[in-house]
């Protein structure tokens, strides 16, 4: 069957299509990932109550066994795409992220959506580049860490905030879970710590991207604290390592040096040998 649409962009995941009637479909590549869709309309009716500027669902579907969402159409440009192009409005961006996630946060989740928890042990669970060991106390500390009813993203990025031209909207909420929101602000901090630049990327961006990420982080973690409260660095912490290890089962196989070295340098001090999952 073809999408009676314009082909508008394309992922790892989804295809997006815009539809006659000036709507989007964003159709999943894998017929199994219903379970992701339906995480991202339960977030999304959640966010169209309390105003959150996010799309609005119109509903579901499914195309040839692959299932869809249809949204309202959100134009612009993401920030990470608008970032390189005028490298000085990685201040504004920073600060854009932060605000809206401390907003995200003030939501209570909805009951369906997964617990982060289970999310994240799954993760890890799966990732072969732990040995026996090490997954078994990266389980322990996450066994050890607080659970949370507040809505997260889970995949909140600079690429999935759309620099709208009236506001910011973020979008994407495939991942949407139910946990604590510093579990959320690390996710977000490993994804911009971590990340590597793709193959060709131009020297000048290689150089400049590990001074571009803390001033990134910088004004992230300003912004949030400044509308959220401050965060708790100790837990944060160890948040980042359990999330840096459930990455490692994630197919960016660019990242994964970077994270199963930073989660082989701070097990011994974060996740003591005696702690059980």
């Amino acid at each position: 069957m073809v999408v009676e649409g314009e082909w508008l962009a394309e992922g790892r995941e989804a295809e997006v299509f815009v539809l006659p009637d000036g709507t989007v479909l964003k159709l999943m590549r894998d017929p199994g990932d219903a379970d992701r869709v339906a995480r991202e309309a339960a977030a999304l009716r959640v966010l169209a109550a309390g105003g959150y500027p996010a799309p609005t669902l119109m509903g579901t579907t499914t195309v040839d066994g692959r299932p869809g969402l249809v949204t309202t159409r959100v134009h612009g440009t993401d920030m990470l795409s608008a970032l390189e192009r005028r490298p000085q409005s990685v201040f504004r961006a920073a600060d854009a992220m932060g605000a809206l996630h401390a907003a995200m946060h003030d939501r209570v989740a909805p009951a369906d959506l997964p617990d982060l928890h289970d999310v994240v042990r799954d993760r890890v669970a799966a990732a072969g580049a732990l040995d026996v060991v090490l997954r078994h106390r990266v389980l322990g500390l996450l066994a050890s860490l607080p659970h949370g009813d507040r809505l997260c993203h889970y995949d909140l990025h600079l690429g999935n905030v759309l620099a709208d031209p009236a506001a910011p909207v973020v979008i994407d909420w495939g991942d949407a879970s139910r946990g604590a929101p510093v579990a959320d602000v690390a996710r977000t901090t490993v994804l911009h710590r971590f990340a590597r630049l793709p193959p060709g990327a131009p020297t000048v961006a290689r150089v400049l991207a590990p001074v571009g990420r803390r001033v990134i982080m910088a004004r992230y973690r300003r912004a949030y604290g400044a509308a959220a409260g401050r965060v708790d660095e100790a837990l944060l912490e160890r948040w980042v390592l359990v999330v840096a290890a459930g990455r490692l089962s994630e197919p960016v196989p660019g990242d994964h040096a970077a994270l199963l070295r930073h989660v082989r340098r701070n097990v011994d001090r974060l996740a003591p040998a005696g702690r059980t999952a």
